[in-house]
């Protein structure tokens, strides 16, 4: 993540990641990671697969569904977002980023009062600053 974050280095970091991976075939954080990375590249329906087979392998992880949501809401399956962060909040109904995600959601149908009204039961402090200035533009 490193060299994703701070170095901004695509290139190693898929090349770290592709190692990690046949070090441990089947690790969950390998898939969330590569998730990650593949987003941050723009690559959305790769990291909207990744995270469905993070979600494969374990199903119980609240942040696999949240950034699957988050995927499939920049992907514009909107309602599959939606189901996606339902699960994360069964889950996790603490989890950062979750109601900062479904106000984005709610932002794109048009719905700015209900945006605003998620986004203000976000538990991240940052998420939640972020959500209302969205909001506010």
């Amino acid at each position: 993540m490193i060299q994703v974050d701070l170095d901004w280095d695509g290139h190693g970091a898929d090349a770290s990641l592709r190692k990690a991976e046949m070090l441990e075939p089947g690790g969950t954080e390998v898939f969330e990671d590569r998730g990650y990375l593949a987003r941050t590249l723009g690559r959305i329906n790769e990291a909207t697969e990744l995270f469905r087979q993070a979600i494969a392998l374990n199903p119980l992880r609240a942040d696999f569904y949240l950034a699957l949501g988050y995927e499939l809401y920049f992907a514009e399956h909107l309602d599959e977002a939606r189901d996606a962060l339902r699960r994360a909040k069964e889950l996790n109904p603490a989890i950062s980023s979750l109601h900062l995600t479904l106000g984005e959601i709610l932002l794109a149908e048009g719905h700015a009062d209900r945006a605003l009204t998620a986004m203000e039961l976000e538990t991240g402090e940052w998420e939640k600053f972020s959500g209302e200035i969205t909001c506010s533009i």
